[in-house]
């Protein structure tokens, strides 16, 4: 049924751009075998919408990627996913993928995680991932390239808080811990933020991610 529906929209719509009619289709392959999952597509860029990581809840941030179509770049810039509590920003991940020149090869997801004014940012590094302090607030964190299969409907960016920290994966690997920002930025504050809502700025690809739960 997926299959003649794809092929109805495609012989309604001859000028339809490729990318965004492979898009639809994973978009529905993503929707056919997952419907007990709720998706809601950001539409509107920099609106917030609720996204709330209290009770250790998971939720996602889904891309529909798929391989390289005929001469299409490598590279996706994914755009900014914007992170708030309440109406606060306090972290920012900047997220592209360098799709595989092979379908059987590897892609890379590049993450880049930035805490805002409001989040307490300083001026000290570390990769996301290797011995990652929870005193430090990175105003740009170069995190370590992600290696992962790229397959249907896409990616997946799994987020949830545990402890001290905000936790990003894919297929239950993780790719960034990033420090959750004290409520008052002091050294020995013991409050820290929450994640409550989520916002999107596009980057160069024309996909829009959805949110999950």
């Amino acid at each position: 049924e997926l299959q003649l529906f794809v092929e109805s929209i495609s012989r309604r719509t001859p000028k339809m751009h490729l990318t965004t009619l492979l898009a639809l289709t994973l978009v529905l392959v993503y929707c056919s075998e997952a419907q007990q999952i709720q998706c809601l597509q950001l539409k509107e860029q920099s609106r917030m919408y609720g996204y709330s990581l209290a009770g250790r809840k998971k939720k996602s941030v889904y891309y529909p990627l798929a391989h390289r179509v005929g001469t299409q770049t490598l590279e996706r810039d994914l755009g900014l996913i914007k992170l708030y509590n309440v109406k606060l920003a306090i972290i920012e991940l900047l997220v592209s993928v360098a799709l595989p020149e092979s379908s059987d090869g590897k892609a890379t997801l590049k993450l880049e995680a930035m805490h805002t004014d409001g989040g307490c940012g300083d001026f000290t590094e570390n990769d996301c991932v290797t011995d990652v302090p929870d005193s430090e607030y990175p105003m740009w964190a170069i995190c370590k390239d992600f290696k992962f299969t790229l397959t249907p409907p896409g990616l997946t960016l799994d987020m949830k808080l545990k402890g001290k920290f905000l936790v990003v994966s894919v297929k239950g690997e993780i790719v960034a811990k990033v420090a959750l920002p004290p409520v008052v930025c002091m050294p020995d504050a013991l409050i820290r933020h929450r994640v409550t809502r989520i916002a999107y700025e596009a980057g160069t690809s024309p996909l829009k991610p959805f949110i999950c739960q």
